[in-house]
């Protein structure tokens, strides 16, 4: 009998969807099982007349393939499928501002601003970017902050860091850049190699072609590892008795878990106030498999609107989230996590708060005051996309 701890899975990216490039990358992608990859058969039943009351036969219309990867997230594991899922690919980060004594933070009417005397920021950033500073002499002033708009020697915020201060220049200051990804129209698709056991001969593997990710989800819960699943549709579906990937080697770092939560943001709210027991995020890029007579499999696959959701539950001590989801604004919502191999911020920065986010969940005499508060992102009208993930 095979074991769970026989099977892997290993992706390549696709130059044309359904043909494996001559010299293939092949990615290790580290899981959780549970996977149910495979096929699914459709059949039809015969809807001839017997005296005996029996069916006369039942046959196979069509087949499928599809499937999902649950994960435990964890930096550099499974960028590629996040790329897959957003339609677009990682930017270069571009080389750090490092050690800088003309940096100051300047507090005017409430804006928080990042100045640079010698105009150090030129060509350096895009609308909506964060960034990761570190060197200001108050500590409190160190941290991720949002880019809300700049010039060569001015970045205005639109998030910053609890507690922030005014500070004059003299301290050596950097500033780390991000790799940045969002949602956009780049469709990227995947052969994917699935090992489902390693004992005996015959057919061990299952070889999936023009795979694409239609949806990523993600749950981040106190106490807990941070845990999500990729949903993939594929194009064509074959067993096979050999392996083709090889043993790409898995990445090595550690789990992303409650504890690497370093900030929640909700903007316009005062989340100190209203502080957050879990949230979950989904994207569902609502690509759907047409069938064609005389074709194996799929026959086309297309896509339809990007689909981004999100939701949290608060402990509620106001009335300001409730307010919010009453008048329609948008908010964001963004979740910084962070550990010694590397840092990942996820921003949707326009966010409409919808179903029951406006009703308070009273509990019984040993409960509390919630909120399950939820929406859909829209495309942020100053920033022009739904989701982001930066890497640092």
């Amino acid at each position: 009998m095979a074991s769970p701890n026989e099977s892997k899975i290993n992706i390549a990216k696709e130059e044309t969807e359904g043909v494996l490039p001559s010299s293939p990358e092949w990615l290790a992608i580290r899981n959780t099982g549970a996977i149910d990859i495979g096929a699914s058969i459709n059949t039809v039943s015969s809807n001839e007349l017997r005296q005996d009351r029996q069916f006369a036969d039942a046959v196979k219309t069509s087949e499928s393939a599809e499937g999902s990867i649950p994960f435990e997230m964890s930096p550099d594991s499974h960028d590629a499928l996040m790329e897959g899922c957003l339609f677009n690919s990682f930017s270069i980060a571009k080389a750090p501002i490092s050690n800088k004594t003309t940096i100051a933070l300047t507090i005017t009417a409430g804006v928080v601003a990042i100045t640079d005397s010698v105009s150090g920021f030129a060509n350096k950033l895009v609308k909506g970017d964060w960034i990761k500073v570190s060197g200001f002499l108050n500590k409190k002033n160190n941290g991720f902050y949002q880019v809300l708009s700049f010039t060569a020697g001015k970045l205005i915020m639109k998030i910053s860091p609890a507690g922030v201060a005014a500070e004059a220049a003299g301290a050596s200051v950097s500033i780390q850049l991000p790799s940045r990804l969002r949602n956009g129209v780049q469709r990227q698709s995947f052969t994917l190699e699935e090992q489902v056991f390693k004992r005996g001969a015959g057919e061990r593997y299952q070889l999936l072609k023009g795979t694409y990710v239609n949806e990523m989800s993600m749950e981040i819960n106190t106490e807990s590892e941070i845990t999500g699943s990729f949903g993939l549709i594929g194009k064509l579906l074959s067993l096979e008795s050999a392996s083709i990937s090889g043993t790409p080697v898995l990445p090595s770092t550690r789990i992303f878990s409650s504890n690497n939560v370093l900030g929640f943001s909700v903007l316009g709210i005062d989340i100190t106030k209203n502080f957050v027991s879990s949230s979950s995020f989904s994207v569902s890029n609502g690509i759907e498999g047409l069938f064609g007579l005389g074709v194996e499999g799929f026959a086309e696959l297309p896509d339809k609107r990007c689909t981004v959701e999100a939701s949290f539950t608060v402990y509620l001590n106001d009335m300001e989230l409730i307010k919010k989801a009453r008048a329609a604004d948008k908010v964001s919502l963004s979740y910084i996590l962070t550990s010694p191999q590397g840092d990942y911020i996820i921003d949707m920065p326009a966010i409409v708060l919808g179903s029951d986010s406006a009703k308070p969940q009273i509990g019984d005499v040993e409960g509390y005051v919630t909120l399950d508060a939820s929406g859909t992102a829209v495309a942020d009208p100053e920033l022009g996309y739904q989701i982001g993930i930066y890497k640092f």
